[in-house]
């Protein structure tokens, strides 16, 4: 607030710490547990849902009372403290003197109400006269689609590059939104970090030659994404180099260039040493791991296409701008690197005072040129290949093209040789996170965060906007409620992070510079990055906070029905899946990986996806590439911005259900569940079998029956708080939620896996090969990968780290379930 002498007004006499200590027993509400509370959450949100007509805002809130503070005619009122009323007018409250947030405020209202907080009821919000089927109602009935286009339309206005002029110009526009939305505090937080970038001066290059290479270039593939704004396409942190082919040879086409592809190739006797390897590309593929499989083989260099039968939609005839097919002269963009953060600085956050790697030493940067290019360049270089005839996998859906491995190009073309430059430069430049905070009422120490990145590759209208779009509406709907007097039970943080694109480096950054805080006081990471791709919710969770945003998913009006997000949701998984709907376990490819696989708070992510059945590509066409416009989403996505809408209500109510219930809502029995899951996942592979017989890991069966035990004092721990009164010590309340936030940190490995020690998660993330896949236990299986080709001592040493491993899971496991004991016991 402004300095001044109003402050005096607002802040009560000083009072000892023994009289606080007292007073906290009148200041806690009844908590409630969480299988109550999943059960209650038509109560705690208790009004049927209402329906409102597509396309419209005009939810009508349900009030209990015609003196509600979220009727139709709201008033501006400080909360009142259990013993008085507090009488602000717009002169006395320095919110209120700011640019007004409700038009219709009446500043100089008197609250009717004394009852502060609520003790005796948990569905009343900390701020005591906000019932919370009002602030529901509010919420559902404020966000704004015109909002939430107006936000992407300036969002996506330019491209904005991680460290360009126009991201750090966003990175103000947010800050000064979270300001007007009422945030205590907004700031950018400065990282200097290594980033990668193309030379503008000399574009990078794939042509054909004749004459080894000195003759004449009779062809070359496009090396722009976006023409008009001079942005090179490149493959970041690939390096600079150049790399010529033998006469007559062009590339070697390795399908998606996964393990088995590679594989094929030894099969056949495809060398290739001193050779350019030519792939195509999905999001499941880790294109880093591509790159290493290459590159123990003798490449030189990579060429990356992303083929029609991953961005045409079936029965398209039109690419756009005139559907959302992508067109053939568009260049996808991915990072190209592994682990996260600042690769100078792992596990230590990147300020400028920093000790740093030494930029020749990085191995988690790729050490051939690569370079990505357009299908229709592909087509090109692939219709000119001889050599062996690939499976009918390998083949994809360009037209005229046999799909051919090569590397020798056919007789007509045995003139030519192909030239692969890249001239990619390395460069360190400061990143900005954008951090808005609403201080908590009753726990300002303890936070739940909402986060989304800002960078993209180009204008980014989907990848990030859409979820920032969402989360400027959801802070300023969070924002009105706040100038009516609102305030959460524990802080919200709103964060904008920088440079994901280039590996998740800003939020890991910032969680590496607070980790001791976040781990001791982070309750829940919420992430809402791909917001709206289409109508179907996308949520993905790690398992002590699984349920939360279901729960919330059957308050929201669906969006293209008369039901809910949830009804949606169910029945899509039941046509298209044949089971109930459940979350995704969270992968590797977002912000939520630092929260959750590096300092065990509790995340969860959300979105909408689109409809399978009716377009079945396994991403949205446009994805990292220079079409990701506002006009894609106004015009085919998402035109009335209903999806938007949905994704930002359910993202603000799943933000205060995590604020505001006394109890948080997190369940400690799916834990061992998934623990369970995964066990079953690799008894189905055979890996149990490998455990077991060949390796004789005589200590499997006892981490089985720890986690039996795990799931019984789990169990245990929900039947006791549900049971029991805790009201009358509001420090046993509090110790409650800590055995309930930090549960998933009694998993984490303190160095990491061997070659991911920024993955310290040993239950719940991927496993080597693909980040967004092969999940479940995930050190256990990267230790079981290429065991086959063991031997002798090689072999026994490999087998005494998977018994080590082993047996730190069942000690982690042992603490978890000492964790969940009586507070009391050791």
């Amino acid at each position: 607030p402004t300095q001044g002498t109003h402050n005096k007004q607002l802040v009560p006499s000083p009072v000892s710490p023994a009289v606080q200590r007292s007073n906290r027993k009148q200041l806690v509400p009844t908590p409630v547990s969480p299988s109550v509370q999943r059960s209650n959450a038509q109560q705690i949100f208790s009004s049927p849902v209402l329906t409102p007509t597509q396309g419209s805002n005009n939810v009508k809130p349900i009030s209990n009372s015609a003196s509600s503070p979220l009727d139709s005619r709201p008033k501006f009122v400080r909360l009142p403290t259990s013993s008085q009323n507090i009488e602000l007018s717009s002169q006395s409250n320095p919110v209120a003197q700011q640019k007004p947030l409700i038009n219709n405020i009446q500043a100089n209202s008197r609250s009717k109400s004394s009852q502060g907080i609520n003790s005796e009821n948990p569905n009343r919000s900390n701020s005591g006269r906000f019932d919370m089927e009002e602030i529901k109602n509010y919420i559902l009935k404020s966000v704004s689609t015109e909002n939430l286009r107006n936000n992407l339309k300036e969002l996506s206005r330019l491209p904005h590059q991680a460290g360009s002029p126009r991201e750090r110009q966003l990175a103000n526009l947010i800050k000064a939104r979270f300001l007007a939305s009422g945030c205590d505090t907004a700031e950018l937080v400065p990282y200097d970090v290594l980033l990668s970038k193309t030379d503008p001066s000399q574009n990078n290059r794939v042509s054909l030659h004749t004459e080894g290479g000195v003759g004449e270039e009779v062809w070359a593939a496009q090396s722009v994404i976006l023409p008009n704004e001079e942005l090179q396409a490149f493959s970041p942190y690939s390096p600079s180099g150049k790399v010529m082919t033998a006469k007559g040879e062009a590339v070697v086409y390795v399908n998606y260039g996964e393990e088995e592809d590679f594989k094929h190739l030894d099969s056949i006797g495809t060398s290739l040493s001193g050779r350019v390897v030519m792939a195509r590309t999905v999001i499941y593929v880790s294109g880093m791991d591509l790159v290493r499989r290459a590159v123990s083989r003798g490449a030189r260099g990579v060429i990356l296409y992303v083929d029609p039968a991953e961005v045409v939609n079936p029965g398209d005839t039109t690419v756009y701008p005139n559907s959302t097919s992508l067109p053939g002269d568009a260049v996808k963009l991915r990072v190209l690197r592994s682990g996260q953060g600042d690769p100078l600085t792992p596990g230590w956050p990147s300020k400028s005072w920093s000790h740093r790697l030494l930029e020749e030493n990085l191995k988690s940067l790729p050490s051939i040129p690569v370079q990505p290019i357009s299908y229709n360049d592909a087509k090109v270089i692939l219709q000119k290949l001889g050599g062996h005839a690939s499976p009918a996998a390998w083949h994809g859906k360009l037209t005229d093209v046999s799909y051919n491995i090569g590397p020798t190009m056919t007789s007509d073309f045995a003139h030519l040789n192909l030239c692969l430059a890249t001239y990619n430069q390395l460069n360190r430049k400061t990143i900005y996170n954008v951090i808005g905070t609403i201080r908590g009422e009753v726990e300002p120490d303890r936070y739940v965060i909402l986060g989304n990145h800002r960078d993209a590759w180009a204008y980014g209208a989907i990848d990030p906007s859409s979820g920032t779009s969402q989360m400027l509406e959801t802070a300023a709907v969070l924002g009105q409620l706040k100038a009516k007097g609102w305030r959460p039970r524990r802080t919200v943080v709103y964060a904008s992070w920088g440079a994901e694109e280039f590996g998740k480096i800003g939020s890991t950054e910032w969680v590496e510079e607070h980790l001791g805080k976040l781990q001791e006081r982070g309750v829940a990471y919420i992430n809402v990055d791909i917001c709206a791709t289409g109508p179907i919710l996308a949520h993905s969770a790690s398992p002590v906070i699984r349920d939360v945003l279901v729960d919330m998913a059957k308050l929201v009006p669906g969006i293209g029905s008369s039901g809910t997000i949830y009804d949606e949701w169910r029945e899509y998984s039941l046509r298209v899946d044949k089971t109930e709907p459940k979350p995704w376990h969270l992968g590797t490819g977002t912000d939520y990986s630092a929260f959750s696989f590096f300092s065990g708070v509790p995340s969860l992510g959300m979105g909408f996806m689109r409809n399978s059945t009716d377009i079945d590509v396994p991403m949205y066409p446009a994805y990292h590439t220079g079409i990701e416009t506002f006009h894609l989403v106004d015009t085919f996505i998402d035109p009335g911005f209903t999806i938007h809408q949905g994704c930002s209500r359910l993202s603000a109510l799943t933000l205060v259900r995590l604020a505001e219930a006394p109890v948080v809502p997190m369940d400690p029995h799916y834990l061992p569940v998934a623990m369970e899951e995964a066990l079953t996942e690799m008894k189905k592979k055979g890996l149990h079998d490998v455990l077991m017989g060949t390796l004789g890991v005589q200590t499997l069966p006892t981490l089985e029956e720890s986690i039996l035990i795990f799931k019984r004092a789990a169990n245990a721990f929900l039947a006791r708080i549900k049971n029991q009164n805790y009201t009358k010590d509001p420090m046993i309340l509090r110790g409650i939620n800590d055995q309930l936030t930090r549960l998933e940190q009694k998993f984490l490995m303190p160095q990491g896996s061997e070659d991911k020690p920024w993955c310290r998660q040993a239950v719940f993330a991927p496993s080597r090969g693909s980040p967004f896949g092969k999940w479940g236990f995930p050190a256990l299986k990267d230790l079981l990968v290429g065991l086959e080709n063991l031997h002798g001592t090689e072999l026994s040493q490999q087998h005494h780290l998977i018994e080590k491993h082993v047996s730190d899971l069942i000690l982690m496991t042992s603490s978890a379930i000492s964790s969940l004991n009586h507070l009391h016991v050791i």
